[in-house]
């Protein structure tokens, strides 16, 4: 794996559990909610659809 994945894992690791990330502009993704629902469906893997939660996922400009 290189190290640019492996940085992206890092961060994936460290955005999941806060429920939030902060972009390098400024912007602030809140997650929360979409991992909880993604959470509770029990969905199995990756693909957004049309009746994805994605819709829960707040932008909190700083």
């Amino acid at each position: 794996m290189s190290a640019r994945l492996r940085g992206l894992a890092r961060a994936t690791e460290e955005t999941v559990p806060a429920g939030r990330h902060r972009a390098s502009y400024g912007h602030e993704a809140v997650l929360a909610a979409a991992v909880e629902a993604g959470v509770a469906s029990r969905s199995v893997g990756t693909r957004v659809g049309a009746d994805s939660r994605a819709d829960q996922v707040g932008v909190v400009q700083s």
